[in-house]
């Protein structure tokens, strides 16, 4: 493949001075995260336990209802026996007894004016009823106004300190993060703070700095400035060797660690916990390891030698589920990624991922080297097969020139149109084809630096 080449500088060594200010902002989106979290833990909990005294409380209500109504149901009994005795005597003979079905409103039932026992007949308990039912109304009453007024002023506090929650996360990751929580319920937020809290703990910790339970750099773990970049050399680049088997990822025969390739461990600085940094040697092997800010880089994978690509990559028991072509050393163009993919395919591995190249947006690794662009349109002179016909094109002007070009193309009645090669209809020639009239005649060896690339 060809050679993207050295990384911008040789790191080996260097103390990374400015990885304070690298990871400023991670640590910062730490920090705030972990009092968001806190913050909304006392939302979720507050509310719960007044969504819990708010059970007990109707809890206790319907208990002091339930009473009422049996007392009611007493005093109904003693209505209908009283009812029953004056008509017994009116009638001067026996009288059936109309028993009330239960649910059914005694007043309703019996029909009945004023027909009610003397004060002189009731008894103790009939009293104790009475006062009991007057107890039971007043505490009620107090009870409803107290919890009301309480359950809403606090119910009011809890909330606001939500919405502070929402505000204070409104930078991260460009506000997804406050829209994702703004509308959720408390306990649901939590869940989603929770878990990019430990995300961000991961990112920190999985390239060896030490952070507080707050959220702070631990520097008396040691010295930012003592991280420096080491280089593999040896035995070192055998473990982060990996190869293909069955359409997979698996570590190299010679790696401390074999079996299929997985990255849910691993970190990188930019795509943070579960991707790994590669680079692909200029023998075409392809490393992959952790990135760690000042002491584990790209360059460190292959010493700081060539490379044909590198990027990031997130893999899945040996299965590529996404990949970047994200190397601030490398910074690979769009034909060093197409001729990666290229070079996958052609040894098993499904393109079926999604893939992004620097500063590109995602698009299917199999559309992307076919040539689809960041919009979603397709331009064949973007994939392989058409950089590969640009080449041919390229090296028969510059053996025959541009005159003679013309005259091949008018020969098949094609024209060069936006690096394509069309016919008359303005369709487009089957590259290969293209490749195989031109090739003919030429003559001489293309550049090979060139050559490398679609060797």
């Amino acid at each position: 493949m060809a050679r993207l080449g050295q990384p911008y500088q040789s790191e080996e060594g260097m103390a990374r001075v400015h990885v304070g200010a690298t990871i400023a902002e991670e640590l910062a989106n730490l920090k705030v995260l972990t009092r968001a979290v806190a913050n909304m833990t006392a939302v979720a909990e507050g509310l719960a336990e007044i969504e819990g005294g708010a059970e007990l409380w109707r809890a206790q209500s319907s208990d002091r209802d339930q009473r009422r109504l049996a007392r009611a149901a007493r005093q109904a009994a003693r209505d209908a026996r009283a009812a029953a005795r004056k008509a017994a005597d009116a009638a001067s003979g026996p009288v059936e007894l109309k028993y009330l079905a239960a649910g059914e409103d005694p007043a309703e039932s019996l029909d009945l004016d004023s027909e009610s026992e003397d004060e002189d007949d009731l008894t103790e308990a009939d009293l104790d009823d009475m006062e009991a039912d007057r107890d039971d109304w007043e505490a009620r009453q107090d009870d409803e106004a107290l919890f009301g007024n309480t359950q809403l002023g606090r119910t009011g506090d809890l909330l606001k300190l939500q919405a502070t929650v929402v505000g204070s996360v409104a930078l991260i990751e460009k506000g997804a993060l406050a829209a994702l929580i703004a509308g959720a319920p408390p306990h649901e937020a939590l869940q989603v703070l929770v878990a990019r809290q430990v995300r961000e703990q991961q990112r920190m910790t999985r390239q060896e700095f030490a952070v507080t339970p707050e959220g702070d750099l631990d520097t008396s773990q040691g010295d930012l400035l003592n991280r420096t970049v080491g280089y593999d050399r040896g035995k070192a680049q055998d473990d982060t060797h990996v190869a293909f088997k069955n359409g997979k990822l698996v570590h190299g025969p010679k790696a401390q660690k074999q079996g299929a390739v997985d990255t849910a461990g691993g970190v990188t600085h930019f795509s943070g916990p579960g991707w790994q940094i590669f680079a692909v040697s200029s023998h075409n092997q392809l490393h992959v390891a952790d990135h760690k800010i000042g002491k584990y880089h790209h360059s460190s994978l292959l010493a700081g030698e060539d490379v044909a690509m590198a990027g990031e990559i997130r893999v899945e028991n040996g299965v590529i589920k996404e990949m970047s072509a994200k190397s601030g050393h490398y910074r690979p163009k769009r034909e060093n990624c197409v001729q990666f993919l290229h070079w996958l395919e052609k040894d098993g591995i499904p393109l079926d991922f999604a893939f992004g190249g620097h500063g590109e947006k995602t698009v299917l690794a199999s559309d992307y080297v076919r040539g689809m662009d960041t919009t979603g349109v397709t331009k064949p002179a973007l994939g392989y097969q058409g950089a590969k016909t640009a080449w041919i094109v390229a090296a028969f002007r510059a053996e025959h020139g541009e005159g003679a070009l013309q005259t091949k193309l008018d020969k098949h009645e094609w024209k060069l149109r936006d690096g394509d090669v069309v016919d008359a209809s303005g369709a487009l020639v089957d590259p290969k084809l293209v490749r195989t009239v031109l090739k003919a005649k030429l003559t001489k060896k293309p550049a090979p630096e060139v050559s490398t690339f679609f060797g």
